[in-house]
């Protein structure tokens, strides 16, 4: 009898090591997960709050840029002083701009786009401080070509914002 009830606990003992163990690892399965998603969930949290910073600095260089044209045009009609120190105000604030822009181009094609809109505006600044033999026309399209390119940028951020949320659509429920 004494060996039946030494088997019992024996088989008892070994079923409550077995059920915490099994426990004890789903428990660091399930935490384990947790963590990935949720380091997973920061990265492509932080890749959006990029781009949309990035969005917002390209609007904010294109505002700036509209303004400088606007005052120029101004000027050229009017030849009212304020109009032109305000435009130049206006560069300013662009040239200020253009270094932050920098800062959340995060991929090879917006690195790209970067380059030409620095470029642009590098030619637009050198037109601005020429010796005025240049046509209103030829500003015109320097600034449209300028424009063009910061919409590029902004695109590619959108683009990335939305494969971003594909992808997080792909691993969370979405209701996007």
């Amino acid at each position: 009898m004494r060996a039946t009830s030494a088997k019992r606990g024996v088989g008892v003992r070994t079923y409550v090591v077995l059920w915490a163990g099994s426990v004890f690892l789903s428990l660091l399965v399930l935490t384990g997960g947790w963590l990935f998603g949720r380091r997973e969930i920061s990265r492509m949290q932080e890749r959006m709050l990029t781009d949309a910073q990035g969005l917002d600095t390209g609007r904010l260089l294109e505002l700036a840029i509209l303004a400088e044209r606007r005052e120029d045009l101004l000027w050229q009609a009017t030849r009212d002083e304020e109009h032109r120190s305000q435009g130049e105000a206006e560069m300013q604030k662009a040239q200020e701009i253009l270094p932050t822009l920098g800062a959340y181009a995060t991929s090879a094609e917006e690195r790209a786009i970067l380059g030409e809109i620095m470029a642009k505006f590098s030619a637009l600044r050198r037109y601005q401080t020429g010796d005025g033999t240049t046509s209103p026309e030829a500003k015109a399209t320097l600034v449209d070509s300028l424009l063009l390119a910061v919409d590029n940028y902004q695109v590619q951020n959108k683009v990335q914002m939305s494969a971003t949320v594909q992808v997080a659509c792909q691993r969370l429920p979405c209701a996007v």
